[in-house]
Parts: structure tokens; C-alpha cells; sequence
């Protein structure tokens, strides 16, 4: 495609017009230094519009936005001819950034926002040539998991970016209401919470929604709202999250948990042993753990292990197992 290349005023560039940009997280001064030291390299790409008689913005609005900080006056640009169509002129402009850069995640949601709505262009068409065109799989849930980031507010989006968080994280909370989404997505950001997890926290406050009729964001404050939440370290919160939560969805086995949990401490009189039960009690087996650096606690393990033999808090630990 021939462009004609020509210095434009920036008087007559319309920088309110952003039909065709999509960028997202300014960079801001180390573009400002590289164009002041180096100058600029690559001419910005505008379009004029008859009607407005102004240039509109097709690609490179960092770069003009970095020019005026400069207190330049115009800039080099190559000029797309008029009768290019409307999403012809917003593909150039995707297809010039991915070939000089990543684009991040919510950019990616923006463009397919765009390509739905302001170009009309049907949802198979951009599940099918689009996303591959973002290095994303052709898949409906992938737009699906796109459009929700296009949505969540501006700083919980900026947030996503500067902490590289992986949309897989926050898929799960895809569903809920519009509150509750983004203060769950937000305590991923902020807590580092994984993708399993974050999975198992969806699921319970899904469920416990279902049965005790309940908002998913009074689920979800009811615990996060306690004193003792306050005073916890990240990882905790994490833990103290999940914990209430399954607490609150299962209450017969979380009272049974609690009661296996007392009996093994009156059971311990060491630290070298650790004594486990199997994870939300789906087994029937107690797993004793040990190490030793001496002959002498060795003897000692064995001792214990032979004396808690006959215990009650053993014989009843088993017999909720079995349950």
C-alpha cells in the first residue's frame, strides 16, 4: 500500500477522534526521550476527513502525544487515501503495532470490541479470523474472556497490566454480577491469587449463591469484611478466604474437620511428626510424617507411635473417616 508522506500541523490533527486507536498504558517518558534523542523514525499514519476537514488518527497516537510534550509544532505522517473503508483503516493500524510490538491484554479486548460493535463485523468472522490474528485460539470463550476484561473499570484493567496477571486467573469470576466480579477479580490482582484457587473460591460462592439464595458479593464481603481478615498477611488472607468459604459451603464436614484438628493436637507431643488427614476427608487413611537427625528421635517416634496406639482421639479420628 503506497502512502503519501507529508508534514502535518498538529492544529490539524483531531486527537479526540479515537475510531481507529486502542492502545492502552502510556509508557510516557522513555517515548518522549527516545524521540527528543533520536528523533522520530517511523511517520504516524492519519486519514483525512473531508467533513471535519481534519486528520483523523489511524496509528501513532503515542508518538504524537510524545511529540507535543516536546512542544512540537507538526510531524511526519503517511497519509491513507480517503477511500479506504472504515475497518480496512482500523486493520492497519492493528496489524502496524503487532508488527513492532506485544499488545497486552485489554488492547486485545479493545480491538475485539471494536470489531463487534463499531464495525459490525459477525461474531464468527472475529472468532475465526480475528483471534488468531491476536495470537489467541478461535474459540467463542476466548472472546467471551476478552469482552469481560473490555468491561471491568479502568484501574482494575491497568492493574491486570502492570502485575502480568494471566486472564486465565479471573476467567471464573466471568459470571457473577458486575460488583462482585470486579472486587473478586481485584483481590486475585492483589493477593496473587492462582488459577486453581481462584477456580475453587468461584465454585464455592457459586454454590453456596445457589442454595442459601445469597448475593455473590455478600458472600464474599461477609468475609472479607472481619477484623481477623485485616490483620493477615496476603497468603493468609488467601488461606482465611478459602477456609470461610468452604466453612460456609460445607458445614458438616468443615465441623468434623475442626474436631479432627483438636484431637491431633492433643495427640502431638512433638514436632519432629506430622499427622494428616486426607483433603476434605475423601479417604480413610491418617498419614504420619517424620524426620529425624539422631538414632535417639527415631526411638522417640516410635515410642510415640506405639503409645497413641490405644488413644481415643486415634480410634476416633479413624472412625469420622469412615463416615
Amino acid at each position: 500500500m503506497k502512502f503519501q508522506i507529508k508534514r502535518i500541523p498538529f492544529s490539524l490533527i483531531d486527537l479526540e477522534d479515537s475510531r481507529y486507536l486502542f492502545s492502552f498504558y502510556d509508557e510516557g517518558s522513555s517515548l518522549v526521550e527516545s524521540i527528543k534523542k533520536r528523533g522520530l523514525f517511523q511517520p504516524v499514519i492519519l486519514k483525512y476527513e473531508e467533513e471535519k476537514k481534519k486528520y483523523i488518527v489511524v496509528s501513532g497516537i503515542k508518538r504524537i502525544l510524545a511529540s507535543l510534550k516536546l512542544d512540537k509544532r507538526d510531524i511526519t505522517a503517511a497519509l491513507l487515501d480517503a477511500g479506504i473503508s472504515p475497518i480496512e483503516s482500523f486493520l492497519i493500524n492493528v496489524q502496524d503495532n503487532i508488527s513492532s510490538r506485544s499488545l497486552n491484554v485489554v488492547e486485545k479486548s479493545i480491538i475485539l470490541n471494536k470489531l463487534l460493535v463499531d464495525f459490525n463485523e459477525p461474531e464468527d468472522t472475529v472468532i475465526q479470523k480475528f483471534l488468531p490474528m491476536l495470537s489467541l485460539n478461535p474459540h467463542k470463550k476466548v472472546l467471551e474472556d476478552h469482552l469481560m476484561v473490555f468491561y471491568l473499570q479502568e484501574d482494575i484493567q491497568m492493574a491486570i497490566i502492570r502485575k502480568n496477571i494471566p486472564i486465565e486467573n479471573i476467567t471464573p469470576f466471568k459470571n457473577f454480577e458486575t460488583e462482585a466480579r470486579e472486587k473478586l477479580i481485584n483481590l486475585v490482582i492483589v493477593l496473587n491469587i492462582g488459577l486453581n484457587k481462584a477456580k475453587e473460591i468461584a465454585e464455592y460462592i457459586e454454590e453456596i449463591h445457589l442454595r442459601d439464595h445469597i448475593s455473590p458479593i455478600d458472600i464474599i464481603n461477609n468475609v472479607i469484611q472481619r477484623q481477623e481478615y485485616e490483620q493477615l498477611f496476603p497468603k493468609e488472607k488467601v488461606s482465611f478466604i478459602r477456609k470461610q468459604l468452604r466453612l460456609r459451603r460445607y458445614p458438616n464436614i468443615a465441623e468434623k474437620e475442626k474436631n479432627i484438628e483438636e484431637k491431633i493436637k492433643k495427640l502431638k507431643k512433638t514436632n519432629n511428626i506430622k499427622i494428616a488427614v486426607p483433603a476434605s476427608l475423601e479417604g480413610n487413611r491418617i498419614e504420619f510424617s517424620f524426620q529425624i537427625s539422631s538414632p535417639e528421635e527415631l526411638s522417640d517416634i516410635v515410642d510415640f507411635l506405639l503409645e497413641i496406639k490405644e488413644k481415643k482421639e486415634l480410634r476416633d479420628i479413624l472412625a469420622s473417616l469412615e463416615l
